[in-house]
């Protein structure tokens, strides 16, 4: 799975007890919008990320989740936001989670 090789590329998943991350088991995934709308409605996450072109997901979940990031591989600017009625601290665009996360040099 794409999503999946990319969070671990990111570092995101706890490998070891001494490790940082979130373990693996915790992550879930959907390949439909009606699935993944509904797995993060029923979570509450405190944040959302998604990658690629799902903008009408994310525009259904904004009234329920405080943070949607989206990860724009072409490269986003700044403190951009990709919703036009919601600013970039509720629905921030970074180029990559290491962006993002202050983890690329």
């Amino acid at each position: 799975m794409e999503a999946e090789a990319l969070l671990e590329s990111a570092g995101a998943f706890k490998l070891d007890e001494a490790s940082s991350g979130i373990p693996r088991h915790r992550f879930l995934f959907s390949l439909t919008e009606k699935g993944r709308i509904a797995i993060v409605r029923q979570l509450e996450p405190a944040l959302h990320i998604s990658y690629g072109d799902d903008d009408l997901v994310n525009s259904q979940l904004l009234a329920h989740v405080p943070k949607i990031l989206k990860i724009d591989v072409q490269g986003a600017p700044l403190n951009s936001s990709w919703h036009e009625d919601a600013d970039a601290s509720r629905a921030p665009v970074a180029g990559s989670l290491e962006s993002y996360f202050g983890l690329s040099e």
